[in-house]
């Protein structure tokens, strides 16, 4: 029993409200509050002269003994336990690959699960074991994914196989709805080809264009693949391809495993 302190006193006869509801509607509702055993150990009767005040209806249990609680008694927080321990690493280079790790964070966490976010680094060892689920995210730069996913992947292969698995590619080539799925994008195809390793849920977006983020050569180099894709090549050129939608719709898949 939650100990709980305020000042007692006896419940007047003329007081009671709702004290002839049927046995039915207070028994769920001992089972919804926690308070299933207080009612196993008293008679009808005796329930029916337990007073339940909205201030203390959360994870509290009420005192048999016929006192009322004061309006002081402080609501103690509830709590939820997880339905998964879900671990997200990603790799990211302008940080769209982290925005969209976000967002699937905010997401599964809505659906109670406990999300941990992680980034790939050179300092940091990521190990998968401690977790339910594991989502991979890669983002590409000059058609290839940064060598911390395989990295990854490797090291932790044998853990990976015994767990539900998501993996995503941001990549702008995904801004083509020809090359938007995990069949037709050709980074994604290329990465699981060389891990040999294969997730049971996979998904591609398209990243961001900013040439504002980008070091001098990068700006060069990525202008020149635009004009050559037929993308825009302005230097203050600032385009979010991501579909935010298709993310929202991963997200759900990924609970889903």
């Amino acid at each position: 029993m939650a100990e709980l302190r305020c000042a007692e006193r006896p419940i007047r006869s003329g007081m009671h409200r709702d004290v002839n509801k049927s046995d039915s509607h207070l028994s769920s509702k001992y089972q919804r509050d926690g308070m299933a055993s207080i009612a196993a150990a008293h008679s009808p009767g005796q329930r029916g002269a337990l007073r339940i005040k909205r201030c203390c209806v959360r994870r509290q249990v009420l005192d048999p003994r016929g006192f009322r609680c004061r309006s002081s008694w402080r609501t103690l927080p509830r709590t939820r336990t997880p339905v998964a321990k879900i671990l997200i690493a990603y790799s990211t280079v302008d940080g769209q690959t982290r925005r969209i790790c976000e967002r699937l964070r905010q997401r599964l966490e809505a659906l109670a699960h406990a999300v941990t976010l992680e980034q790939m680094r050179d300092d940091v060892v990521i190990d998968a074991a401690p977790f339910d689920k594991v989502i991979i995210g890669a983002s590409v730069r000059y058609g290839k994914h940064r060598a911390h996913v395989r990295q990854f992947i490797a090291a932790n292969a044998h853990k990976l196989d015994g767990k539900p698995t998501a993996l995503f590619s941001v990549n702008l080539v995904a801004r083509k709805s020809e090359k938007n799925t995990p069949a037709t994008n050709p980074y994604l195809r290329k990465l699981l080809a060389e891990v040999g390793w294969q997730p049971q849920c996979a998904a591609v977006f398209a990243g961001r264009l900013d040439y504002a983020l980008y070091g001098f050569w990068d700006r060069q180099i990525i202008r020149l693949i635009m004009k050559l894709t037929g993308g825009p090549t302005a230097r203050d050129a600032k385009v979010e391809y991501t579909d935010w939608e298709q993310v929202d719709a991963f997200a759900q898949q990924c609970a889903a495993l």
